[in-house]
């Protein structure tokens, strides 16, 4: 399951329903390809996959550990050349796709 969530500042509040997400999607089984930022709403669905025993891959391209902070207990961590290169191997590697953006709707999903 590859996971895209547009907003890298947020609440709190959106913070734990992302984790709440992570956790759900551990308990599922998936496993959760994402672009391996440790901050924000991708890194609160990271820590709750990992906390409740899933696996995350995260695909990023070299250069951007340069400017975000890299969720270091990822299973694997692929680094690429380029964006490009990046969303091909979100695609090979991930059946489905969940995209959010980040809002108050974000809430009425759980």
């Amino acid at each position: 399951m590859c996971i895209w969530i547009r907003n890298a500042s947020i609440d709190d509040e959106f913070k734990s329903k992302g984790y709440e997400l992570g956790s759900k999607l551990a308990e599922l089984g998936h496993k959760v390809v994402f672009g391996a930022g440790a901050n924000g709403m991708m890194g609160a669905v990271a820590t709750g996959v990992v906390e409740n025993n899933g696996k995350v891959l995260g695909i990023l391209p070299y250069w951007m550990d340069d400017f975000d902070q890299i969720f270091t207990e990822c299973e694997d961590i692929i680094y690429t050349k380029d964006m490009d290169e990046r969303k091909e191997l979100f695609l090979n590697h991930a059946p489905y796709f969940l995209f959010f953006r980040v809002c108050k709707i974000f809430s009425l999903i759980f």
